[in-house]
């Protein structure tokens, strides 16, 4: 029998609790999502789901590419990793997140 894995994703902006892993999660999409050329263009609480398995893990996804840019500059891939930096800022009050740029 296969065992089935079942996660539910939360939009960052209900989360009323937000740690330092949600952030580093976050961080790793974006950089992913940079990894391939890509500027989402709109990074804001409301488009980061994050989701926690039972062993308290964090993983996050980016949604709404609605105003993205392919082939992006990198000062702008830059500045947008800041701006998800300086939004858990706001939210979380445990460890500073690394800028992995």
């Amino acid at each position: 029998m296969r065992k089935s894995c079942r996660l539910s994703g939360t939009a960052l902006s209900v989360l009323k609790e937000v740690t330092a892993a949600d952030g580093t999660a976050a961080q790793e999409a974006l950089h992913s999502v940079h990894h391939y050329g890509v500027c989402h263009g709109d990074i804001s609480d409301d488009n980061i789901l994050v989701f926690r398995d039972e062993a308290g893990a964090s993983f996050a996804t980016i949604l709404d590419f609605g105003h993205s840019s392919i082939d992006a500059d990198s000062n702008d891939m830059r500045a947008e990793a800041g701006q998800l930096a300086y939004l858990f800022a706001q939210r979380v009050s445990a460890s500073p997140l690394v800028s992995y740029h």
